[in-house]
C-alpha cells in the first residue's frame, strides 16, 4: 500500500498536500505524546476560521471518555492567542513533571502551525481549516 489516497482514523492522511503533511507531523506529535507520557489518548484540537473547535488528530481514548480519572489539557498558543488545545487522559492523575511536559509539546504544536501557515502565507485558523474534522463539525 503506497498511502497516497489513504485517510486514516487518526486524522493523517496519505496524499502528499501541504495540507495532509502538516495534518501528518501534527498527529505524530500526537502519537509522541501519548507514547512518552503513557496516558490513554492524547488529542489535537485546533480553531477553524469560524471559530469551531475541532478536533484534528487524536490517539487512544477521548477525553470524554468515562474511564478517564484525569483529563489535562495545554494551550496551544499563536501570537498569544489560544488556537486550540492539547489534551491528554490518564485515569492515574498527573505529576507537575507530565503537566509540564504536555505544555511543551503544545508549544511544540505551536510552532509546526505558525511554519506552516507562515510558508503558505496564511493564518492558522485558515490553515485549521484544510487540517481532518474528525468532529464533523465543518461545514
Amino acid at each position: 500500500m503506497d498511502g497516497t489516497d489513504e485517510t486514516r482514523q487518526d486524522g493523517r492522511a496519505g496524499a502528499a498536500t501541504p495540507a495532509t503533511q502538516v495534518a501528518a507531523r501534527l498527529g505524530e506529535l500526537v502519537d509522541v505524546v501519548a507514547e512518552l507520557l503513557e496516558v490513554d489518548g492524547a488529542a489535537l484540537r485546533l480553531r477553524d476560521s469560524h471559530l469551531r473547535l475541532r478536533t484534528v488528530t487524536r490517539r487512544g481514548a477521548p477525553a470524554g471518555d468515562d474511564r478517564a480519572a484525569a483529563v489535562r489539557s495545554a494551550p496551544v498558543l499563536v501570537r498569544d492567542a489560544v488556537v486550540g488545545d492539547l489534551d491528554a487522559v490518564d485515569p492515574q492523575g498527573w505529576s507537575e513533571t507530565r503537566q509540564a511536559a504536555l505544555q511543551s509539546f503544545a508549544a511544540l504544536v505551536s510552532d509546526v502551525l505558525v511554519l506552516s501557515a507562515g510558508g503558505w502565507h496564511e493564518d492558522v485558523a485558515h490553515l485549521a481549516d484544510r487540517l481532518p474534522d474528525l468532529d464533523g463539525v465543518a461545514a
